[in-house]
């Protein structure tokens, strides 16, 4: 055990004084903001620039309107929709507008239906670029506020009456908890299931590729065949998993940490980022889903690092490791695309019976938890297959270990793989 704590120790020192750690740990929860927070402020960036767009209005009614709501200007007075109507005329406008717009003649042009009003045709807009759905989204809900209104004007009904019959309710989400007590949810549980699930799949990307790399290098190296003559293999091994296990729960729990205090310190934020914090806030997880968290991260990955280690024995050269890489993260890649369904319904059949299958616990079984907790019956079995599967998984890896860290040569096939388990 001595060797074991020396190997774990030198494994996750060597680790967590690299300038690689450092600065994964400072970029990783940066780089997680900036993908949340940058398209939403790119959206919104006024890149639109003044340019002349034409209307052919066959309803005859609705240029001027149209023309008034897009009356936006730019920091330098210019209006950035320059609606013009149709000339009169053209024999095709569709044809002649459409050369226009390839000849930047116009920036854009709308056909509006002549039956637009009575819901037998529809409005059209062509430009060189429509993949801006910002801008998309505005024109679609401007025409259809325009058509409504117009609508209501040319119908008996008086204008207020029928606005009041229209206007929109909000709907609010409260959880209802096992207590009977209920709080406001507006997309919470699904972000923590969410970040829960991305949290394991990357870490068990990026630290179990390390396990293999570290196994792999060893092999390779001839480095191990000096270490073995003084530890164990199961030691050698156990030490490299533990310790890698160990700068991965550091990283985490440095996030983790990091996170509550951006959470308590939120409101002091200036502008409107206070207001995103508050909200931010109300998603922040209980103590059980923290702790369950910690639980399956930890038997998950040393579930899959037995796995990658295995495989990183079984291998010599680093194109072997990245054709077995891809089957032995085959689950992980599974049970991240199943959460979506246990997200939506975390008690079904299917959904069930995945949670209790030990590759895809770490991932489903957590996302059942934060989304709607399930009978403590199957946690407890989940937890008790997950460590008899560590166990398992450690004991394979072991004989697989010991004999593969010695071998080199052609990539063993299955028979010969069994009998390295047997004689391992």
């Amino acid at each position: 055990m001595s060797k074991l704590w020396i190997v774990l120790c030198q494994e996750y020192l060597n680790r967590v004084r690299t300038r690689g750690f450092v600065i994964g740990t400072l970029l990783f929860p940066l780089l997680m903001i900036l993908l949340m927070v940058l398209p939403a402020v790119l959206m919104n960036v006024d890149v639109e620039k003044p340019a002349r767009y034409v209307v052919v209005d066959s309803t005859g009614v609705l240029f001027a309107p149209l023309a008034a709501a897009l009356a936006d200007t730019n920091e330098a007075g210019a209006r950035l929709f320059q609606l013009e109507p149709a000339a009169s005329g053209m024999s095709d406008p569709v044809q002649e507008l459409t050369a226009d717009v390839a000849a930047d003649r116009i920036g854009g042009f709308f056909v509006l239906g002549r039956d637009l009003l009575e819901g037998n045709s529809q409005a059209a807009f062509y430009a060189k670029n429509v993949a801006d759905e910002e801008r998309n989204m505005r024109l679609r809900r401007t025409l259809d506020q325009l058509v409504r209104e117009t609508r209501i004007e040319q119908s008996d009904l008086a204008p207020d009456q029928v606005r009041e019959i229209m206007r929109p309710t909000g709907l609010h989400t409260f959880r209802v908890k096992g207590e009977g007590e209920t709080t406001a949810d507006e997309g919470h549980t699904f972000f923590l299931a969410y970040v829960f699930g991305f949290l394991f799949y990357f870490s068990m990307f990026a630290f179990g590729a390390m396990t293999l790399r570290t196994t792999l290098e060893e092999k390779t190296q001839r480095s191990a065949e000096l270490m073995v003559s003084t530890v164990r293999p199961f030691q050698l091994m156990g030490g490299k998993v533990l310790g890698v296990a160990g700068v991965a729960l550091t990283q985490m729990a440095i996030w983790f940490l990091a996170g509550a205090l951006i959470l308590t310190q939120g409101s002091g934020l200036p502008g409107g980022l206070s207001t995103v914090m508050a909200q931010i806030q109300q998603a922040a997880p209980s103590p059980f889903m923290i702790v369950s968290f910690f639980v399956f991260f930890i038997l998950g990955f040393l579930l899959y690092s037995g796995i990658y280690v295995a495989v990183g024995a079984m291998v010599a050269t680093e194109t072997e490791a990245q054709q077995l890489q891809l089957p032995a993260t085959m689950p992980i890649l599974i049970s991240f695309m199943m959460m979506f369904l246990a997200i939506r319904d975390p008690n079904g059949t299917v959904t069930t019976v995945l949670s209790l299958i030990p590759l895809f616990a770490p991932i489903l079984m957590m996302v059942r938890i934060t989304v709607l907790t399930p009978p403590a019956w199957q946690i407890l079995l989940c937890v008790a297959l997950l460590i008899a599967s560590v166990a398992g998984s450690m004991w394979l890896s072991a004989r697989i270990f010991r004999v593969g860290l010695l071998m080199y040569g052609k990539r063993p096939d299955l028979p010969e793989l069994l009998k390295w388990v047997r004689y391992g």
